[in-house]
Formats: structure tokens, sequence, C-alpha cells
């Protein structure tokens, strides 16, 4: 079901012929959004541009780009629609520039011109066999990650890592360097089965920068 905060719009297209079994699908097709709008509660995300096709147990995304908070998504690659074939590998690279979660707090119509942001760009190449968390391997670093207010600003001192082994993230330590010194953060979270995990915070902060 769909939430009643949630609104989408937009042109979409879909044509496929399915065969095969339902443990291993055959699919043949294409796929296309255009314009697309879409609104949960208070984020909104516009400019959805998706054009894709189908190939036997694999969704081909052939470019995938979107405006969400302030910043841009883009994507390319392949996605499994099914446990794919001995030997196969699914494959898909992302890349999210100047993504505001600050806007997740003070929405569009209520920020002014001192609002406070916080910015975060990350990029990585994603690979499964089969759908699902708990299959889905992957890495990148994260090239953003920077908070500014009237107090100053804290951001990413250097690139950071981040690796995903079925379903586990692991991000290596996050440098931010800022008016009162360095502080750093680590975490490994599990986001498939029990999610649990843990996350390490050292040095000073002041949360009106955060």
């Amino acid at each position: 079901a769909v939430a009643p905060e949630t609104r989408a719009s937009g042109r979409a297209t879909l044509e496929a012929r399915v065969g095969g079994t339902a443990g291993a699908p055959d699919v043949d097709g294409a796929f296309e959004v255009t314009g697309g709008r879409l609104r949960l509660e208070d984020t909104r995300i516009n400019e959805v541009e998706v054009a894709g096709r189908f190939r036997g147990r694999e969704a081909i995304v052939e470019r995938a780009s979107a405006r969400v908070l302030g910043g841009q998504l883009l994507a390319t690659g392949t996605i499994p629609l099914a446990t794919l074939q001995a030997g196969r590998t699914a494959r898909l690279r992302f890349e999210a520039t100047d993504v505001d979660l600050s806007r997740l707090a003070v929405p569009g119509g209520e920020r002014a011109a001192d609002s406070p942001s916080f910015l975060v760009s990350v990029s990585g190449d994603l690979e499964a066999t089969a759908p699902g968390l708990a299959r889905l391997r992957g890495e990148g670093q994260v090239t953003r990650f920077e908070s500014r207010t009237t107090e100053g600003t804290f951001g990413l001192a250097a690139p950071a890592p981040w690796r995903l082994l079925d379903g586990r993230l692991v991000q290596e330590p996050l440098r931010l360097a800022g008016p009162l010194g360095t502080l750093e953060a680590s975490a490994d979270v599990a986001l498939a089965g029990d999610r649990a995990g843990w996350l390490t915070v050292a040095g000073p902060f002041d949360l009106r920068l955060l």
C-alpha cells in the first residue's frame, strides 16, 4: 500500500515479455520514466529520469538520475531480478552528490538564507548474484560530509572508503575537521538479518555544528 503522504507523478512506460519460471524467469523488454516526481511526506524527489531494458534475469539500467534534498543522484548498471546463472554478477555504479540531509529536518519551504546545511556526497560500485541485501557487496568512498551553520563549518578532512559485504556495511574512519578540532567516526552495521552493529565517535564536537 502507498502511504497517505506519498505522491508520485510523471510518465512511465513498460514493455515486457515474461517467460521461464518463477525461480528462473526470462524477461525481455524495456522501461522508461521521464519527468518523474515523488513526494514522501516532506521529502521531494524531482527530475526523475530512468531508462533501461530487461534481459533474462537482469534489469539493465542504461541511465537513472534524480534530484533529491538539493543534490543529484546518478546510477547505471545491472540489477538482478532473480538468482543469476553461475558465473554471472550484476553490477551497479552509483553517485550521490551534495545531498543536504538537513532538509529532512527543515523542508525547503521553511528554509532561510542562514539555515544550516549538512551536505553528503558518496559514490561506489555494488554487485550481487541475487536480489536482497544479504547477497549485496560493494565498495566506494564518502567524498563530502560537511555541516555549515552560522557557527562555522565542520567538514571531511579527506575521502573515506566504505565497503559492503553480504549485507554488512563497514565505514572506515571519517575524519571531520572544524573549529573545535578533529572528530573521528566509524561504523560497522548489518543491513540484513539482526541489523546489529556499532558506531564509534571520538573527538571534540558542538551539537550546534551537526
